[in-house]
């Protein structure tokens, strides 16, 4: 197998890999997975990934961590000292592009992956320049046709250029453009009017998941994990008689958390022993929290957790509720598919897309009332809810990050000069 160089770039924010959010996480991943199969990673980012762990963060993120020391970051002595002790380059996006070039005309490299459209506007003359040496590969993570308008510092930073020009340029300069899902695919090509020669450097690879890290066994552990989680957190988790339900995520209208009351209002109704646990931040949460608030007997609200934990959260619960309008490649929906949590979401792209033809087909709703008594259903049929179990765990291994990496490996192949 041919060696490859790659320098993976994600300009996401300032912070340690534990807290990452999805962008950040995919690069980890893939950085993980590319060197254990022998390739060489440079990777350019703002976050901390990790390679010197801080003892006080203890075993479980030491285990985490240690397999990133194998990554092979080399750069050139020139650049050194504008490296932090990790070997990782900690600069704010509007100097990535200056620091890509100067590693590119000091050391070889294959393979430019990027993974944030901002960066890729000020990229433009870097890929003229090494166009013909290079491959380019850039990775759109959101879900049209979102594209960009929701970002209000990249409106800021972009004033009044229209997005589709921008995107359009970003195809019409990279050598390919992935995309998450074959229903992005079909409305980028709609929304931007692609001729069939920008259609042809679009790729479809969904998001991967760590099988390894997000796995079935922390099930087996659920008291365990639940007198950790109310040390950690201070919060009363249940007993083992409640069912327990998790929203995990974005606290956005856009996420679908209006459906959050109404389900409590059913359970409230119903003999169930049950719990809802919310885990995450966001622009609706002080709303969502003064309507909930006479739920407060069955409802577990926590802020935004590190994956640790989180996993914990989803090996103690029996159903992930999922009623996001609108995606790309949902993590959260992998990660706990891993640990073999089933979930409940709405029939839209790419969902249906990955899931109709398994067993979840039969937990994607077609209206808010559907996705209700979905809920109650499932609560009451732990047959079924095992069987689900089962399955989410085989259909989490199809989308492990060894197999989505490789997916990513022939593209660049077939895309490498």
């Amino acid at each position: 197998m041919e060696t490859l160089r790659i320098l993976l770039v994600d300009t996401g924010t300032y912070g340690h890999i534990s807290t990452a959010g999805a962008i950040e996480y995919v690069v980890f991943n893939m950085a993980q997975v590319l060197c254990s199969l022998g390739h060489e990673v440079i990777v350019l980012s703002n976050m901390n990934y990790g390679l010197n762990v801080p003892k006080r963060r203890g075993r479980e993120y030491k285990l985490l961590y240690d397999c990133f020391e194998k990554i092979g970051i080399a750069l050139p002595k020139s650049l050194l000292k504008t490296c932090n002790k990790e070997g990782i380059i900690m600069l704010s996006s509007y100097k990535f592009s200056r620091v890509i070039e100067r590693i590119l005309n000091e050391y070889k490299v294959d393979v430019v992956h990027t993974h944030n459209e901002l960066f890729a506007l000020f990229s433009r003359q870097i890929i003229s320049r090494f166009r013909n040496k290079i491959t380019f590969i850039h990775t759109y993570h959101n879900a049209p046709p979102t594209i960009l308008r929701r970002d209000k510092y990249i409106q800021h930073i972009l004033g009044l250029v229209n997005y589709r020009v921008i995107l359009k340029n970003i195809i019409s300069d990279y050598d390919s453009v992935i995309v998450l899902s074959k229903s992005s695919r079909k409305r980028l090509i709609q929304d931007l009017k692609l001729n069939s020669s920008l259609q042809n450097k679009i790729d479809v690879i969904p998001n991967g998941v760590n099988t390894n890290f997000f796995n079935y066994e922390l099930r087996s552990k659920k008291e365990l994990l639940k007198r950790l989680l109310k040390k950690m957190f201070k919060v009363n988790i249940g007993t083992e008689d409640d069912k327990i339900l998790i929203y995990a995520g974005r606290i956005e209208k856009s996420k679908g958390v209006q459906i959050l009351p109404i389900i409590l209002r059913k359970l409230k109704s119903t003999n169930v022993k049950s719990k809802l646990i919310i885990v995450g931040t966001g622009s609706y949460e002080r709303e969502l929290l003064k309507i909930i608030a006479k739920f407060r007997d069955i409802v577990i609200k926590v802020p935004r957790v590190p994956r640790i934990p989180l996993r914990y959260f989803y090996a103690i619960s029996d159903i992930l509720l999922f009623p996001s309008l609108g995606e790309g490649s949902p993590l959260t929906i992998l990660e706990s598919l891993a640990i073999g949590l089933p979930f409940i979401g709405f029939r839209i792209e790419p969902l249906t897309e990955y899931f109709d033809s398994t067993i979840f087909r039969s937990v994607l709703a077609s209206s808010v009332r559907e996705y209700v008594n979905f809920v109650l259903a499932l609560m009451s049929n732990d047959e079924f809810l095992h069987e689900l179990s089962r399955e989410a765990v085989r259909i989490a291994h199809e989308f492990s990050w060894e197999k989505i990496t490789a997916k990513y490996l022939e593209v660049y192949k077939k895309r490498l000069y």
